[in-house]
């Protein structure tokens, strides 16, 4: 496997080290740069825009260089102070080169991740709210009657990009922290230091909205993160703990006014009321303790006002989010280019505990914990560990991205909500969108079970024969090539529903979900009529599928059914790499019909990590 370089940006800024100073609302008018001319700036600012298409890792070294020739002729802003939060990192965390950098004006390599990752969340946060389809206002019937205007309007935000997260990130098993091997010689480390995978810092932000998977940890953090670009704070409740210990989140919580509102990541629920009538608040539930304790895992059940009371507010406050650098870049990010890229964890605090009583807040630990994991992966990785080697493969393999460009154009533009193709000038075709994109990436079934054999095939995709290769190489790297087209249409047929249905085109997201995205392994494939038009090719030379054999389709494939031999058992897919999501947001489209016995007859029979809360999402829909 060939090491990204990604890491290796990574593992370098990890080991920088700066000075240390947080940072309150300024005006632009209070920080002046030394210089009027803000070329390097805008040089920079244009790379992050062309992220999406460019070479990431030329990209970084190239815009740093710019931002750290304006920064460096740039005043400190004078109100910025070290966040006093972050005295609760622990010492393992807080001593990397990463914190001690937080005073700095210098940027990183981290820092252009960070602004990428942020800039596809802006964008995220812009369209999912843009409009009241039937889908995004799924969970307004549930929203409690609320005099305050703004403060209803700020929920019905809070509502649809809780919507946005479960519908798109499909819910991977919260990991339990791994037991560290015994170590006699040199300091202990934590688990995150030695590359075991763990909760909620195994998969970074990118790869959690690249690859559409993340555990319900990861989902809290990107729905705070989501928030946090609507100027709405969100944040986790962490479960009382013994000293020393870590406190576990248990709810997340949105800060609207007076009250926190609750959601459930672990089931894809908000909290509702003992009725399961309305979402339900903190302050309901200090008022009802005993419906509370039925919330509380068993550990927590036996003192439930015991543990109401030691609730602790666990604040997303990543180490770039609370830099000296960010909150001077963030004043000069206009028009297009603004988003929110700081946080004031101290300000959070403070409302949490004058207004909500929850009179102790900590910096919530899995980014921090992250950075040293993807550290320790990293020189893993350069080692050829098989495990490490393993893990990559199966939680964030990217070759699909790379083996069809296609796909990562359209996942990107699907993320920035550019459905459609640009049609602003007449007569002019403009840039393909998301559905084109996604539609270019599914090869005829037909191409793929022929590449095998046929040449011409072969050669039509891009796949010359080298005249050294070995037979049984060659015939390796065309199976490994059957197995990605095969991963690559079922990526972008479900995200072609996907796209349908933020449309607002319910029954042909209907239609994309059942015939081409969910496999139902007990289903016999081999007469799967109108499930999907392929396009017919020249007969290939496949002796197993003469000239004038009736064309499989892509279920055949990817349930291993074939009627040909093209595609060996081993690459087929017995099961949607989206099969959870998918059947989810099926449901989901049914219930946008207002065909609510045949969405909640999917949910009740689901067997997903989540089906906990689909079951209790098919009673409700029931009633």
């Amino acid at each position: 496997m060939i090491v990204k370089k990604s890491y290796f940006l990574l593992f370098t800024a990890l080991v920088i080290v700066a000075g240390c100073r947080d940072r309150t609302q300024v005006t632009v008018s209070d920080i002046r740069p030394r210089e009027t001319n803000s070329d390097h700036l805008q040089q920079a600012l244009q790379i992050i825009d062309d992220l999406d298409a460019t070479d990431f890792n030329q990209a970084t070294t190239t815009s740093i260089f710019n931002f750290n020739l304006w920064s460096k002729l740039h005043d400190d802003d004078p109100q910025w102070v070290t966040p006093s939060l972050i005295n609760t990192v622990p010492t393992e965390l807080a001593s990397t080169g990463l914190v001690q950098a937080i005073g700095g004006k210098r940027f990183i390599p981290l820092d252009i991740n960070y602004l990428h990752e942020t800039s596809w969340l802006h964008a995220i946060a812009q369209w999912a709210v843009a409009d009241d389809l039937p889908h995004r206002m799924f969970w307004e019937s549930y929203k409690p009657t609320i005099a305050d205007e703004v403060a209803s309007e700020k929920l019905t935000k809070v509502l649809k990009l809780f919507d946005w997260t479960v519908r798109n990130i499909q819910l991977a098993p919260l990991l339990d922290y791994p037991t560290i091997p015994a170590n006699t010689e040199g300091p202990v480390k934590i688990s995150p230091q030695l590359g075991l995978p763990g909760p909620g810092y195994s998969r970074t932000n990118r790869h959690v909205l690249t690859l559409g998977v993340g555990d319900w940890w990861q989902r809290a953090r990107i729905f705070v993160l989501l928030a946090r670009q609507q100027g709405i704070d969100v944040v986790l409740l962490g479960l009382p703990a013994e000293f020393g210990k870590t406190n576990q989140p248990w709810l997340t919580a949105a800060i609207i006014g007076k009250e926190l509102y609750l959601f459930d990541f672990n089931k894809g629920l908000p909290v509702l009321n003992a009725a399961k009538t309305a979402i339900v608040t903190l302050k309901q539930l200090k008022e009802d303790v005993d419906f509370t304790q039925t919330l509380f895992p068993v550990a927590h059940q036996q003192q439930p006002q015991e543990t109401l009371d030691g609730l602790v507010g666990l604040i997303e406050a990543d180490v770039v989010a609370v830099s000296h650098r960010m909150a001077i870049l963030e004043k000069y990010l206009t028009g297009e280019r603004q988003m929110v890229l700081t946080v004031a964890p101290s300000i959070i605090s403070l409302r949490l505990r004058t207004e909500h009583q929850i009179n102790r807040s900590k910096i919530w630990l899995p980014i921090y914990e992250g950075y040293l994991f993807e550290a320790a992966l990293h020189e893993k990785l350069v080692a050829q560990d098989a495990a490490a080697l393993e893990f990559v493969s199966s939680t964030r393999d990217h070759s699909l991205f790379r083996e069809v460009p296609q796909l990562r154009e359209g996942r990107f533009k699907l993320l920035r909500g550019v459905f459609d193709d640009d049609e602003s000038n007449l007569g002019v075709k403009g840039d393909n969108g998301a559905k084109t994109l996604m539609m270019a990436s599914r090869i005829p079934t037909k191409l793929i079970e022929g590449m095998l054999e046929n040449e011409d095939i072969q050669q039509a995709l891009g796949l010359l024969k080298p005249a050294d290769a070995p037979v049984f190489l060659w015939r390796q790297t065309l199976v490994d090539k059957q197995r990605t087209f095969v991963r690559a249409k079922d990526y972008a047929s479900f995200y072609i529903a996907m796209i349908h249905m933020e449309q607002g085109h319910y029954q042909d997201a209907i239609d994309w979900f059942e015939r081409r995205t969910i496999i139902n392994a007990s289903e016999d494939t081999t007469n799967a009529d109108g499930k999907e038009d392929i396009p017919s090719v020249n007969a290939a030379t496949n002796n197993n599928a003469p000239a004038g054999q009736p064309i499989v389709n892509i279920q055949d494939i990817l349930s291993g059914n074939s009627l040909t031999n093209g595609v060996a058992k081993e690459i087929s897919l017995t099961r949607s790499t989206f099969q959870d999501l998918a059947l989810y947001n099926l449901a989901r489209c049914y219930a946008a019909l207002d065909q609510q016995a045949a969405a909640a007859e999917l949910l009740q029979d689901s067997e997903s990590e989540q089906k906990t809360g689909d079951h209790q999402l098919a009673k409700l829909l029931q009633e």
